[in-house]
């Protein structure tokens, strides 16, 4: 029952924010994301997301996100990171894969982070698959 407070305001607060803006007649945009973490110690965590991302017309999806990442804690100062991201959109799919570490120090209530990754992405379409 203790999780009942919590929950609410998080499902109020998703549906409020999952309704789409209209900004401009030509520019709305709308998405609905997923998150999925799991600590599996101190040191490890492991994450899934879904994403999907509708067309102007709100009529269809008009692409299909899905990553799943790992990150590793070395130090407290220092995190390594994993992940894969799968992108279906259209005739269009990709794959990317990503590499990276965070470095972090806590100063008291202030922090300074920098992240560096490396991205590899492969790129594949209906047209190149006919052609093959």
């Amino acid at each position: 029952m203790k999780y009942m407070k919590k929950i609410i305001p998080f499902l109020f607060l998703s549906l409020l924010t999952s309704l789409p803006s209209f900004a401009d007649d030509n520019a709305v945009q709308f998405w609905q994301i997923f998150d999925f973490d799991w600590k599996a110690d101190e040191r490890l965590t492991l994450g899934l997301s879904k994403q999907l991302r509708y067309e102007d017309t709100l009529t269809a999806v008009e692409s299909d996100i899905t990553d799943v990442g790992i990150d590793y804690k070395m130090e407290k100062w220092l995190t390594l990171q994993g992940q894969y991201r799968f992108n279906a959109r259209g005739d269009e799919k990709r794959n990317r894969f990503l590499a990276g570490m965070v470095i972090k120090f806590d100063f008291g209530s202030m922090s300074v982070s920098n992240r560096t990754r490396f991205q590899n992405e492969h790129i594949t379409s209906s047209e190149e698959s006919d052609t093959k």
